[in-house]
């Protein structure tokens, strides 16, 4: 199998500029902007310019690109690197202020190279060129601009590669990579570079080449000015020769125009490894003055050969309006411009060199020009279809001068770089145009999938801020060089901090930066590869504060920037739990599927989703995100075909095998609402599920295994729908897991290996309210009828994702081993839509603890390489009891142990933490429920210690804990220690009551399936005004918090809730039963027991066994 495209993508984040944050060293912090720019002056630094100055205004207005002119504090332009690094230290050391880095200002992306109410560091004066005839360099600063250059240098005869476009900055282009005219023979214009001049983080002037700093230098060649602020560029210089250029338009309506030029382009992109010297770039742009789409081509022969004939598919295409050929140099190449004074916006795709591929993008193109000509309200507006073609010998050349970061090394096929543009007038038009630039991308990203010539690389120059442009593998070699690290001088004085991805720390609208992070010298953390999402307790307080104060504001932006919407929501919040009635993001559509695989299968398609593992080990499988987007897409087509329809409940019962999260997501995708029911139940339980969710679909296996048994799931189903003719089910699809002889209903039965071969491998994601039903789970009540939890698309999604993000503090590389089945929330949860939404790999496990042998966890975690590690207190008190010896592997990776469930036990927990974890990882001891969807009272992974005991200060000096854990109350969480008989709020210390929430949060649950009236009674009329968890807690003198036991009729046996009513309701339907009464007892082992208390008829008096036999199946533990 070839590596997989996540590879060949770039370290650095930003298009050209830079943002940042200025962290103080030693000195008090200095943050109001105004302030900043006076401390500046104050320091003897030159040209401060103010909003008041002519020299001001030139700046912001010399933007290319409307979008870019922000308007900042101040201006200051250096003069010289002297000067740059003497503004480096004074922002760093006497200030916290935020500030942006300008080279040539040719960006698209607001923020890049500007910003609002801060300091831009403008480079501009910085612009000289001179050639040293000795060494053949030239020095050029990165305020230059190209066309200057070539007109210092043309006259000595000599050349450099660089932008194609006169105006376009020397700085951004040549650290973000940089296309030039000889790009097929040189490779990119970043890979000429010589050496660099380079201020780093503290101020300090360092070069970096392939003989000083070559970690640096190669950081530099790619990955924007993530590392540094170059100063100065020393390239290699060429003997000039003349070039031939050529140009030409046509009219897109032209006969067969179209189709022609992709012909041609596509048969130059694979010959041009035979003719180096040649260049074609071909684009579609609509133009308003001429109210029609046009082709221009441009083409080239650097060694001045005229019209040769590699060229000629293209130079010959018939029809052209417009034609010009010349002998020229740069000087007079580069004269070429493009439009300024409108807001632009980007984005970027890279996809195999084919045909059709590139004729769908020019369909999609076409599709965008006439929605913008029926909705833009002035009609004023340019587009293009950019294709820059990509050759894999590109990557040959970046080998042969010291390699870069861009990974194009190891790219196998030869590709194309689509930069798609449109440029419009007005904010109001922005949004517009964004919109339909979205859907431009999503559908070709859609699309290059299904055809199977998406390559996951996005070039750093063409790419929207919001495109994500980061590779892995550069990242190793940026981190994992301990020579290097010890070698560099560069972290000066500089407190340690922690690496994560790019080197920046995001801290304003995406594209902020924190400088002093800036510097990829600095090591991970021990026992963690990037820097955590929460860097200090003192963050989380923040944010927590910020999410009980201004809930809407926090959740909008963190929905936004978690999940990913069909259209954005007009309404974070609505209703209040007074009110009894709660919805979260209204106007809002999302797609629960889309969020799990689409968006990463478009991105990383090649990474795997899932590992299972068998329950002997036997069958083991890795999925990757691109086939479980197919499978889902399949399975989807075949409920389609089996009648269910948005709204429809789909029930899942299946043992924990990929077939299960395959089901979950199908679901989702076509809006149906899945109903799984732990395959364990008996075909009673099973039954009264099929019937009150209404379920005309049942999804099962023939067989399951677990612990080395076999389960008939098949015949429980099969004895669930015969024993009630009002069952609804009319179709029962089944995965064949054994392959054994099973019953089989003609017409009723299908096996799900047969139909999904019937359908393609994609259906579009159906587009969901955020309020619409995902999915309905069980779980036991006070009474003897299950509620159906109703939880709901957005709401439920973000409670997943953020819980996975910050308490978990999962990051894309990272995988997740959760050992709960998707019968449970644990299983929903943390099996599949948290780690899933993240774009983490997950775990599915089919097994138990001890099957074969009680190493069986502890293994698995060292082959995958586990991270995380997610598990009920239960299976770990019974790996306990087996003994240390079988923790005989060295699980280097594991970085987080979660406990789910029920309390952790002191002993237990130490053990995790000292002998499961090497006294090395964080013990994440999470309080949730069924009806909560997500955490609400956990400790936070990476900013927590992991020793038990240790105090956790949260707000107003209110601590909240268990007996070992440290816990932090997750966003949105206010908790209440209520009288259980008045419902008062009970102030005082040292006291126990009923926990409660004060208000609601996005994952809550919204409803009981078909009883709206029991779950108000139950959750929130029972204390008017506030969330009812049904658990009791203890406020001790110091302020912590220590969860009790219920106060309901429910059971916690091994983590699971299980009603004493329906256990009393099954065992008295025993005729040797009377009367039967159920209570909870403690267990060493699974932390409470069922303990059945019955009256047995005298007739039946030789039948209690049976009894017994009945309350072991119901709830797995011994009876009385």
């Amino acid at each position: 199998m070839r590596p997989s495209y996540l590879q060949y993508l770039i370290i650095a984040r930003l298009v050209p500029g830079i943002q940042a944050v200025a962290e103080p060293i030693q000195q008090a912090s200095l943050t109001s902007p105004s302030i900043c720019c006076e401390v500046i002056q104050h320091a003897g630094i030159p040209n401060v310019y103010f909003p008041n100055e002519t020299v001001f205004s030139e700046r912001v207005e010399s933007y290319w690109s409307l979008t870019s002119q922000l308007t900042p504090k101040c201006f200051v332009l250096p003069r010289n690197t002297d000067e740059v690094s003497a503004l480096i230290k004074t922002l760093v050391e006497k200030t916290q202020c935020q500030f942006a880095i300008r080279g040539g200002g040719h960006s698209s992306n607001a923020g890049a190279n500007n910003i609002e109410n801060g300091v831009t560091i403008d480079l501009s004066l910085l612009n000289s060129t001179k050639y040293d005839a000795a060494t053949g360099l030239a020095s050029i600063g990165p305020g230059s601009r190209w066309l200057n250059v070539y007109r210092t240098l043309d006259p000595l005869g000599v050349g450099v590669p660089g932008g194609r476009i006169g105006t376009v900055g020397v700085g951004g282009l040549l650290t973000g990579g940089g296309c030039s005219l000889y790009l097929y023979r040189q490779g990119f214009a970043c890979d000429s570079v010589h050496s660099y001049e380079v201020v780093l983080a503290d101020g300090k002037i360092v070069t970096a080449s392939s003989k000083e700093n070559t970690d640096l230098y190669q950081a530099l060649k790619g990955g924007s000015s993530n590392f540094g602020i170059v100063t100065s560029f020393n390239m290699t210089t060429f003997r000039r020769t003349p070039i031939w250029s050529a140009s030409l338009v046509h009219p897109e309506s032209a006969g067969n125009a179209g189709q022609a030029h992709i012909a041609g382009i596509k048969k130059w992109i694979d010959d041009v490894e035979n003719y180096q010297n040649s260049s074609a770039i071909v684009f579609w742009t609509y133009r308003p003055a001429l109210k029609q789409t046009i082709i221009i081509s441009g083409l080239a022969d650097v060694s001045g050969t005229a019209n040769p004939l590699i060229l000629n598919d293209l130079f010959t295409i018939p029809g052209a309006i417009n034609s010009t050929t010349q002998m020229t140099n740069m000087s007079e190449y580069a004269l070429g411009t493009q439009a300024e004074g409108y807001r632009n916006i980007w984005f970027t795709l890279t996809f195999k060199n084919d045909e059709k591929t590139l004729s769908k993008a020019v369909e999609l193109h076409g599709k965008l020009v006439e929605e913008m000509k029926e909705e833009s309200s002035d009609g004023d507006f340019e587009t293009q279809c950019f294709f820059q073609p990509l050759p894999a010998v590109i990557g040959q050349h970046g080998r042969e001068r010291g390699g870069n970061v861009l990974g194009i090394e190891k790219l196998e096929d030869n590709a194309v770089i689509l930069l798609g543009s449109l440029a419009v007038n007005g904010l109001d038009q922005e949004a517009l145009g964004r919109e339909k630039m979205l859907a431009w991308k999503d559908d070709l990203e859609r699309y290059t999938i299904e055809a199977d010539t998406y390559v996951p690389y996005r070039y750093l120059n063409y790419a929207d801020a919001s495109q994500d442009v980061l590779a892995r593998d550069n990242i190793d070699i940026l981190v994992h060089n301990p020579d290097s690290v010890n070698r560099a001088l560069l972290v000066a004085k500089m407190p340690p901090v922690t690496f994560r991805e790019v080197g920046f720390d995001v801290a304003v609208e995406g594209i902020v930066r924190r400088l002093r992070y800036a510097n990829y010298y600095l090591v991970p953390a021990e026992g963690h590869p990037t820097e955590p999402h929460l860097k200090h307790f003192y963050e989380y307080e923040r944010l927590y504060k910020h999410s009980i104060a201004q809930p809407s504001e926090f959740w909008g932006k963190l929905a936004r920037e978690l999940l990913s919407w069909d259209r954005d929501f007009q309404e974070t919040q609505h209703g209040t739990l007074e009110d009894r009635t709660v919805s979260w993001f209204l106007g809002g559509e999302l797609n629960a599927s889309y969020n799990c695989i689409d968006r990463h299968a478009f991105k990383t398609p090649n990474k795997t989703a899932i590992i299972y593992e068998s329950d002997d080990g036997t069958r083991n499988r890795s999925i990757t995100f691109r086939e479980l987007l197919h499978e889902v897409s399949r399975l989807a087509y075949v409920l389609k075909d089996l009648g269910v329809r948005k709204g429809d409940t789909v029930a899942i019962y299946l043992p924990m095998t990929p077939e299960a999260v395959t089901a979950i997501l199908a679901c989702a995708r076509i809006g149906a609402v899945h109903s799984v029911i732990f395959a364990g139940f008996s075909s009673d339980s099973l039954r009264d599920r099929l019937i009150d969710a209404n379920s005309k679909v049942i999804i099962t296996a023939d067989q399951g295994k677990r612990g080395g048994k076999t389960l008939d799931i098949k015949n429980i189903v099969d004895q669930a729908i015969s024993s009630d003719h009002s069952i609804p089910v009319s179709s029962v699809l089944v995965y064949k897991r054994t392959g054994a002889d099973i019953p089989w209903t003609p017409g009723r039965d299908r096996w799900w290996h047969q139909e999904i071969e019937k359908w393609p491998n994609y259906i579009p994601p159906e587009r969901m309210a955020s309020e619409d039903p995902l999915f309905l789970l069980y779980t036991s009540g006070s009474t003897g009828k299950p509620k159906g939890i109703v939880h709901t698309v957005g709401g439920y999604l973000l409670g997943a994702a953020a819980t996975g993000k910050y308490v978990f503090d999962l990051h894309p590389e990272d995988r997740l081993f959760c050992g709960g089945a998707v019968g449970w929330i644990t299983g929903h949860t943390y099996v599949v839509y948290s780690p899933l939404s993240l774009g983490v790999t997950t775990i599915v496990f089919e097994g138990t603890p001890i099957f074969p042998d009680p190493s069986r966890y502890w293994e698995i975690i060292d082959r995958h390489a586990i991270t995380h590690f997610y598990v009920a207190p239960t299976a770990l008190r019974l790996l306990k009891s087996t003994g240390d010896e079988h923790i005989k592997y060295p699980m280097r990776n594991l970085r987080v142990l979660g406990s789910v469930g029920e309390p952790i036990a002191p002993e237990i927990w130490k053990w995790y933490h000292d002998i499961v974890g090497r006294g090395n990882c964080h013990v994440v001891d999470t309080y949730w429920q069924t009806e909560t969807g997500s955490h609400v009272i956990a400790p936070l992974a990476g900013i927590i210690s992991p020793k038990p005991g240790a105090a956790t200060l949260l707000l107003q000096n209110i601590r909240i804990g268990t007996r070992v854990r440290n816990i932090c109350l997750f966003f949105g969480i206010e908790p209440a220690l209520l009288d259980s008989q008045t419902g008062k709020l009970i102030q005082s210390s040292d006291v126990e009551g009923v926990l409660a929430f004060k208000q609601p949060w996005p994952s809550m649950a919204r409803t009981i399936w078909g009883d709206h009236k029991r779950y108000v009674d139950t959750y929130l009329n029972v204390y008017k005004g506030y969330y009812f968890t049904g658990d009791r807690a203890r406020r001790d003198s110091e302020g912590f918090y220590w969860i009790g036991g219920r106060v309901d009729h429910v059971i916690n046996v091994s983590g699971h809730r299980l009603s004493t009513a329906e256990i009393e309701s099954a065992l008295a339907e025993y005729p040797a039963v009377a009367e039967v009464a159920v209570v909870g007892i403690n267990d060493q082992l699974t932390g409470q027991a069922v303990n059945a208390f019955d009256f047995t008829r005298v007739h039946n008096i030789a039948q209690p066994p049976q009894c017994g036999y009945g309350i072991a199946a119901i709830a797995g533990t011994s009876t009385t």
